[in-house]
């Protein structure tokens, strides 16, 4: 070995005793120092009892070991901690990001036995943000793992709030610093796995979460017997004050999500996943008196926020059963058997504060049995409805009073209909319900309803609803969506319409059959003037009659201007009795051949033109006991015009007016408008 060689070996292996000496020496530096800062910064409620430390520096490695802490007056709404570690292992720590950028950077940190118990304090006020320091560090860790901890927290009477057994827990690349603090989880990380059993969590006063696993591995997320439960000694036994709060059992067997991810998208730290599926949940919820609408009006609106704003390209729920209560107990949507599946599913502070409360790109479903109850008297009813590549089906909906016509009269206190609707079959083609700027848009290209049934009662001996009726116009014009349906097809409908005037006598009636319409534009998404809503009618009034109707309007116009026309084929005068009796005490003898009119009205006045054909027209005045009054059956015909004109299809016309009724409906309106067209024609001059 030459001279060199024996000199560079010499300055190398001197070298390396000065490194080793140097960390030897820095060694207990460094935990002196690290002790040192831990007695000054930590908190004066924090008493740390004795633990062991030792660092590496050669690794850039710290170790804790047997670390306790008791806490008499915790930060925050916490209170009485106690908090144990059986080692804290720090490693890889970078001596050059922290000398030359002041980046803290461990490549990972690891806690072992980590448990903590502690009482909340509902006493305190957010104390934590009075008492916190300005945090001006950046630290980082490639992962952070916690083995086999384990929390729990109570509430000061021992009841427990939190608890939490066997935790495994780690997250990768975690970087900590003042952006990520402002965040509801302050700190960014961008994979995580979990895994633990048996979660307990008070959500509040009245409910509980628990559920029996949560997983997260290969970033598969998977829960197992999810539950939110009112809390049962919040029931007494006074079922008022039960139905005060409400009640709520919220249950998922089983939840798991594919390609769970985390990212930092517009400075926003987020949640993305491929295929969330839920299977089997079963929803069963009491409204409380204080979620009653009216009571809580004036309330100031709360400003909602999600913890972890989402974005996930499919969530399906399978099989879920839904069970809606009023305080009352009384159900008021129940469904079976529900699946659906939202695509492209995106959750934010924004989309928060929509009528709908996310954003998705397409939406399928499919319930196989669903009732609602509409309102104190209805019930809505159907077997089967689905949404599928944009076709929603319905099949046998049912809108039924659940009180007879007798008993429905006796609650009433004031007149409303008796409802009896059916339709067997409703679908819509091109079917979309989407949401953009809190505004809920539902359209379809073209829906058909196939064999419905109307029947409608109305006791007219129930004190009058003097609200005001708005025309159909206006109804669609005030939506509180936005509604566009391209065409309605109605095939083979039938209308019976029967009106009870005077006690002790049947209603009157009329029915219409062979029912077929076809609407269009039927929408509110249109400019002033550009499109009109139109209505083509065909049908049979009263068995015999054929009957056209063509009515359209413009849904925009403020003044609710409309044309309804029609024609009346040749009608006995007989088949109108039923109605005429019941509702004017008379019977009609002779036949209307043909009628048209032409009504030109507004929110205000119609004014209505009309042309009548018809032959020996009579009217019999009826008595008291449904007897002819010869008197005034004599005087009555005497301005009663018998014939429209000596020869055959021979017409007789009159124009007339008529002033709306404003709390009567658009029907009574158009009646009004054709009964004035009557008398002008019927009655000599």
């Amino acid at each position: 070995m030459n001279k060199k060689a024996r000199i560079f070996l010499y300055i190398l292996a001197g070298i390396i005793v000065l490194f080793v000496i140097a960390v030897f020496v820095a060694n207990p530096i460094i935990e002196n120092k690290i002790k040192e800062t831990i007695a000054q910064e930590v908190p004066d409620e924090f008493q740390i009892n004795k633990y062991e430390i030792s660092a590496n520096s050669f690794r850039g490695a710290i170790t804790i070991k047997d670390l306790q802490i008791t806490v008499k007056d915790t930060l925050a709404d916490f209170t009485d901690a106690d908090i144990s570690l059986t080692k804290a292992s720090f490693n890889g720590l970078s001596y050059w990001k922290y000398l030359f950028s002041g980046k803290i950077d461990f490549n990972s940190i690891i806690l072992h036995d980590l448990n903590m118990k502690t009482y909340r304090d509902t006493t305190k006020n957010n104390s934590l943000k009075k008492k916190q320091k300005e945090f001006e560090e950046n630290i980082s860790t490639g992962k952070f793992t916690l083995e086999n901890a384990s929390f729990l927290l109570k509430n000061t009477d021992e009841s427990i709030a939190l608890q939490l057994d066997s935790l495994n827990f780690s997250i990768t690349n975690v970087e900590v610093n003042k952006r990520t603090l402002q965040e509801k989880i302050p700190f960014y990380f961008s994979e995580m796995e979990v895994d633990t059993q048996d979660f307990f969590y008070e959500l509040n006063e009245n409910e509980t979460l628990s559920l029996k696993e949560f997983a997260v591995l290969d970033q598969q997320l998977k829960i197992t017997d999810f539950a939110i439960k009112t809390k049962s000694d919040t029931l007494k036994p006074s079922p008022d004050s039960a139905n005060e709060i409400g009640r709520k059992d919220i249950k998922i067997p089983s939840l798991t999500l594919s390609d769970l991810h985390f990212k930092v998208v517009d400075d926003t730290f987020q949640l993305f996943g491929e295929d969330l599926e839920v299977e089997n949940p079963s929803i069963w919820l009491q409204q409380g008196i204080n979620g009653n609408p009216e009571k809580n009006k004036g309330l100031q609106k709360e400003t909602k926020e999600i913890p972890l704003p989402f974005s996930i390209a499919s969530i399906s729920v399978n099989n879920a059963q839904i069970d809606l209560l009023h305080p009352d107990e009384s159900p008021y949507l129940q469904v079976e058997d529900f699946n659906m599946t939202l695509k492209d599913v995106l959750a934010n502070n924004t989309t928060l504060q929509q009528k709908i409360p996310c954003e998705f790109s397409d939406v399928e479903f499919e319930g196989k049995s669903l009732q609602y109850r509409m309102n104190a008297y209805d019930l809505l009813s159907l077997t089967h409805v689905s949404l599928d590549e944009k076709q929603l089906q319905i099949k046998d909906l049912h809108i039924k009073t659940q009180y007879s016509k007798t008993e429905l009269s006796k609650v009433l206190e004031k007149e409303r209909d008796h409802m009896d609707a059916e339709m067997p079959s409703l679908v819509i083609e091109g079917f979309g319900v989407t949401s953009k700027d809190s505004i809920i848009h539902v359209q379809g290209s073209s829906t058909t309803i196939k064999d419905p049934t109307l029947n409608v009662y109305r006791d007219k001996l129930v004190a009058d609803d003097p609200s005001i009726k708005p025309l159909y116009s206006k109804s669609l014009r005030e939506l509180p969506f936005a509604l566009t349906l391209d065409s309605l097809f109605i095939k083979n409908g039938g209308i019976v319409y029967e009106e009870k005037v005077k006690s002790g006598q049947p209603p009157g009636k009329v029915y219409f059959s062979d029912l077929n319409a076809a609407i269009g534009n039927m929408s509110n998404t249109y400019a002033k003037g550009e499109k009109e809503t139109t209505i083509d009618i065909t049908t049979t009034f009263m068995e015999n009659s054929p009957l056209e109707v063509d009515w359209h309007f413009d849904i925009n116009n403020t003044d609710d201007q409309f044309q309804f026309t029609g024609h009346l084929g040749s009608i006995e005068a007989k088949h109108l009795n039923s109605f005429a009796k019941a509702s004017l005490n008379v019977n009609l003898e002779g036949t209307l051949r043909q009628t048209y009119f032409n009504i030109h009205g507004n929110n205000n006045d119609s004014r209505i033109d009309m042309r009548l054909e018809f032959d020996n027209f009579k009217i019999e005045v009826l008595d008291k006991k449904d007897k002819k009054n010869w008197l005034f059956s004599a005087v009555a015909n005497i301005f009663v015009k018998r014939d429209s004109d000596s020869n055959k299809n021979d017409f007789k016309e009159g124009d007339a007016t008529a002033t709306r009724n404003k709390d009567k409906s658009y029907f009574n309106y158009i009646w009004i408008s054709i009964q004035a067209g009557l008398k002008e024609i019927l009655i000599a001059t």
